[in-house]
């Protein structure tokens, strides 16, 4: 981006901006998506776009970037109950099951995972994301299993980048029914944990 809006009309531009492009990401699609068919659509001047983005991948960062935080903030308050729950299962099950329904639900919310592999800067993005996340899941993970910060780092990056392959796949037009593979993701990452689980109570649910 080039720069954030501090006028409250920029904002709302900037608003308009990220709401159309969800709307042409959702009808059409990742490859239909340009900074002319946006301004159209919001009905603004061209050169107002490229005052906050200097091309449509940054519209697109932009709309990743929030897509990511809204994902994290759903699961959140889920999943940092885990270093002091018995039922970490039931944690696992919830967490799962909102990051999918937002994941799966968010207007040109497929269609964004798919531009995200369309531009190494783009792709950069998502494994970043991916690493930040890892990193906060694998702190809470510690208590948990017992296991070193890096290891538990990896387990928790292992575990990210399986929901986010499983999600991508359940987004996709071959699947017809999502809720079947996010049972699958459930089952995956609770078989997956609890193998690092350390306390015999817990492990055993």
């Amino acid at each position: 981006m080039r720069r954030r809006p501090a006028q409250s009309r920029g904002r709302l531009t900037f608003e308009r901006v990220l709401a159309t492009a969800e709307q042409v990401l959702d009808e059409s699609g990742f490859e239909a998506l340009t900074t002319n068919r946006i301004a159209a659509e919001a009905k603004i001047n061209i050169s107002s776009i490229y005052k906050y983005f200097p091309n449509k991948h940054a519209i697109l960062a932009a709309l990743f970037e929030r897509h990511n935080q809204q994902r994290m903030d759903a699961a959140r308050e889920m999943v940092e109950k885990l270093p002091s729950t018995a039922d970490w299962r039931r944690v696992i099950d919830q967490a799962v099951d909102q990051v999918a329904e937002l994941r799966l639900r968010t207007q040109g919310g497929v269609a964004l995972r798919l531009a995200m592999r369309s531009s190494p800067d783009l792709s950069a993005l998502d494994q970043r994301a991916n690493q930040e996340s890892a990193k906060w899941f694998g702190a809470l993970l510690r208590p948990l299993t017992g296991l070193s910060a890096p290891r538990a780092e990896r387990v928790a990056r292992a575990i990210i980048e399986a929901e986010v392959a499983l999600l991508d796949w359940a987004g996709s037009p071959e699947v017809a029914d999502p809720a079947e593979v996010v049972r699958e993701l459930k089952t995956l990452v609770k078989a997956y944990l609890a193998t690092y689980v350390r306390r015999p109570d817990i492990a055993s649910g």
